[in-house]
């Protein structure tokens, strides 16, 4: 018996160090999310230095109350169009989601100004 509640006590202290490990690396990973925007770097870069700007964009404000024009020209072409929301593609670097799910979208007002900008998922 007391051979079983030891394996068992192993295997509980083994599954504790893994899922500590994992929760820790996961948020290690998602903190990188921190970059200022810049549009230059947001017009040059790959998805993913898109998704560490893009909540700073978010919070930022930046964008509301700019034109479509405008939006597009800090932007660039977004990569759905769906007329009142632009949609760019962001990874946000969360290693246990598909980085393809993520997007950052900006919507329009029927004056064709930003009104808000969210991440999605």
């Amino acid at each position: 018996m007391k051979f079983i509640c030891t394996k068992i006590s192993r295997l509980g202290i083994y599954l504790t160090i893994f899922l500590s490990v994992f929760v820790a690396t996961t948020f290690l990973v998602g903190f990188g999310n921190n970059s200022t925007f810049d549009s230059a770097a947001w017009l040059a870069g790959n998805a993913r230095g898109r998704g560490r700007m893009a909540q700073h964009l978010v919070d930022g404000g930046a964008l509301i109350g700019r034109s479509a024009a405008e939006s597009r020209h800090v932007l660039g072409a977004p990569d759905k169009d769906w007329g009142k929301i632009h949609q760019y593609q962001i990874d946000l670097g969360w290693p246990i989601k598909d980085p393809k799910t993520y997007g950052l979208q900006v919507h329009f007002n029927s004056n064709k100004t930003v009104r808000e900008v969210k991440i999605v998922d």
